[in-house]
């Protein structure tokens, strides 16, 4: 048992780390945060420059090439379910301007499978590893993309190490963005806080493609179900021996971070009042380490439901084209569910411009979006209202007049009766 004295040092420790905090969060502290960041972003971007400069002297660096000959394209870090699902347009549009063009994408390992997929691209290098060295810096990696000979080179994410990856591709057109040091990487640079405020991921990412000189219009993107997941699927949904008629609603309180997740008792509250109505069948997701939580959403229903898990990316999309309403967080999850066939209620707390609805939320008019914006909580408009704050104000009773405005249309599509 801890002792008084023990107590009350953590009590002081807490005290403490609240008052750090608050000075943390002030605006001048953080513009002076940023501001130092920038500087120091940029020392070690010209000093990458210079240090590669030297290295390559002597060699053939860069291999420009006329914008109407471009061949070789290399698509660097479109990175994360969600990014993926958002440059999937930006790709579709430099396909339809290059159509004899070789699409080299460069991504992580957990979201090869979905990029594969892809028709758009005809080639992926997955960056194996966890660290800075062992995915980024491997000479491996670099020896690869160099011999693919590429006149044109697209960084996706906005960082340092996206921007070194391109210069070190050698293409003669590298196109990213002007953070952290990064713009000196690159011949061709967007300001990347001009293009997150309040613009959704998709429209961010076709600026980009933009600066090719490539004409290119938001357009929703169509991820393809492979055969084999979708027949998959079929055969084990009969061995769970779930049912194959009615409206099926499938929930994920998971996501990536806890700032961006909705309570699990009220989304157990959400699916107690659904699996109230008529023909309908609740479905909990879990994702990769996602059990327990699945598990705390089910323990808090009185109503029966059925837990899904351990699939792989291309058996889970197979699964949501089976279902008829998906719930969820702000999540690359919920973004595949609304391209794949259901209707989406998605859940978002922020109004932070990386954390906003205009910026991550679900595109379509079966789909809702539920946020409580800080205007009707505190009377006042701002952008420091992170997911967390938002998300607490956001009642079970928000989600299930969203959940009653597409139910007609769930039921519809279900043959049921609405």
């Amino acid at each position: 048992m801890k002792t008084q004295q023990t107590r009350a040092r953590e009590h002081r420790l807490a005290r403490w780390w609240q008052r750090i905090r608050g000075w943390l969060a002030k605006p001048a502290v953080r513009r002076a945060t940023d501001a130092g960041w920038a500087v120091l972003y940029a020392f070690l971007g010209a000093g990458t420059i210079v240090a590669v400069k030297l290295a390559s002297l002597g060699r053939r660096n860069a291999r420009t090439a006329p914008v109407e000959q471009v061949r070789r394209i290399i698509l660097l870090r479109p990175d994360g379910l969600r990014g993926i699902l958002h440059a999937l347009p930006a790709c579709e549009a430099l396909r339809r301007a290059y159509p004899a063009a070789f699409l080299t994408a460069v991504v992580s390992a957990d979201t090869e499978a979905l990029m594969r997929e892809l028709p758009v691209v005809d080639n992926v290098i997955a960056l194996r590893g966890s660290g800075l060295i062992d995915r980024w810096m491997s000479m491996g990696t670099v020896r690869r993309l160099r011999l693919l000979r590429a006149d044109a080179a697209l960084a996706f994410e906005p960082s340092w190490t996206c921007g070194l990856m391109a210069y070190l591709t050698g293409a003669g057109e590298r196109v990213g963005w002007t953070t952290r040091g990064a713009g000196a990487f690159f011949t061709k640079q967007h300001p990347y806080r001009a293009a997150k405020v309040k613009t959704h991921s998709i429209d961010v990412h076709l600026q980009l493609v933009r600066l090719m000189g490539v004409s290119a219009e938001r357009s929703l993107p169509a991820p393809r179900v492979p055969p084999r997941a979708r027949a998959w699927v079929a055969q084990w949904w009969q061995q769970q021996r779930w049912p194959a008629e009615g409206v099926r609603v499938l929930l994920h309180p998971g996501s990536g971070s806890p700032a961006t997740r909705w309570a699990p008792e009220r989304f157990a509250e959400v699916a107690d009042r659904i699996a109230a109505l008529p023909d309908a069948h609740v479905f909990i997701l879990a994702g990769p380490g996602e059990q327990d939580l699945a598990t705390r959403v089910r323990s808090r229903m009185s109503a029966a439901s059925s837990v899904v898990h351990g699939l792989d990316l291309a058996q889970l999309m197979a699964v949501m084209e089976r279902m008829h309403l998906f719930i969820g967080n702000a999540t690359g999850t919920t973004q595949l569910a609304a391209y794949l066939g259901p209707s989406v209620i998605q859940v978002i707390g922020g109004t932070h411009p990386l954390d906003c609805p205009e910026h991550w939320g679900v595109i379509g008019h079966e789909h809702r979006i539920v946020h409580r914006r800080p205007e009707e909580v505190i009377g006042r408009s701002t952008n420091a209202w992170h997911g967390p704050e938002g998300l607490a104000h956001i009642r079970a009773e928000d989600v299930w007049r969203a959940v009653q405005e597409v139910w007609p249309r769930c039921a519809e599509r279900a043959g049921g009766a609405v």
